[in-house]
């Protein structure tokens, strides 16, 4: 980014002045109903393909905690880091897409399993 003498930023590859850049991402909204309106448009327009992508994710880690190991602690062991990334994704219990809550809940109750039978194996 270039700053300029005016305090407009220009981007180097680009040459978009700081006012273009801001009005691709920004909108005004004058009134609550603009922002219902702006909300379902946005939310419409990166739905459809990131939920998509989110969903098909969370079946390959569902399929991948699905694969149990005879030992419960080596099974546990190598899980640990997946099992630990489910569990820090629980915002999704609150996502708007059914599937992808139905799909965490899913995961978040194999994680529960798995680590239950651990604890009871390493007792």
């Amino acid at each position: 980014m270039l700053f300029s003498h005016d305090s407009t930023v220009t981007d180097e590859k680009t040459r978009y002045t700081y006012e273009q850049l801001k009005s691709f991402y920004t909108v005004q909204i004058n009134d609550a109903d603009e922002i219902v309106s702006m909300y379902c448009g946005a939310k419409q327009r990166s739905s459809s393909t990131s939920d998509q992508r989110l969903i098909a994710k969370m079946k390959k880690q569902l399929a991948i905690l699905n694969k149990c190991d005879s030992d419960p602690i080596t099974d546990y062991s190598r899980k640990k880091a997946l099992i630990q990334q489910i569990r820090s994704q629980s915002a999704l219990r609150l996502s708007d897409n059914p599937k992808v809550r139905d799909l965490y809940e899913k995961l978040d109750k194999r994680c529960a399993c798995i680590y239950n039978t651990y604890m009871s194996a390493a007792r």
